[in-house]
């Protein structure tokens, strides 16, 4: 099963670096990818974010800001619903 993961982040984020191998390697082992999503390509984001990223967003709902870890990511993952 694929689930909607979302990475937004800017270049020059060593945050967002990190954030994106974690994704690389958990999502990496379930088969699933993840967009990613430089806010600083649309003013609607920047505003949004702000400085205020790397920002993952799994199903729609914001699951990290700032740092994220694989263990903290498998644990988020395990706890989804599985779709009927």
């Amino acid at each position: 099963m694929n689930r909607e993961v979302v990475l937004y982040s800017r270049s020059e984020c060593h945050l967002c670096d990190i954030a994106e191998k974690v994704l690389e390697e958990v999502l990496g082992e379930r088969g699933w990818r993840y967009r990613k999503i430089d806010v600083d390509s649309r003013a609607d984001l920047r505003s949004r974010f702000g400085e205020d990223v790397p920002v993952v967003v799994i199903e729609g709902e914001i699951a990290f800001q700032h740092r994220l870890n694989a263990q903290a990511l498998e644990t988020y993952l395990n706890d989804l619903p599985t779709r009927g």
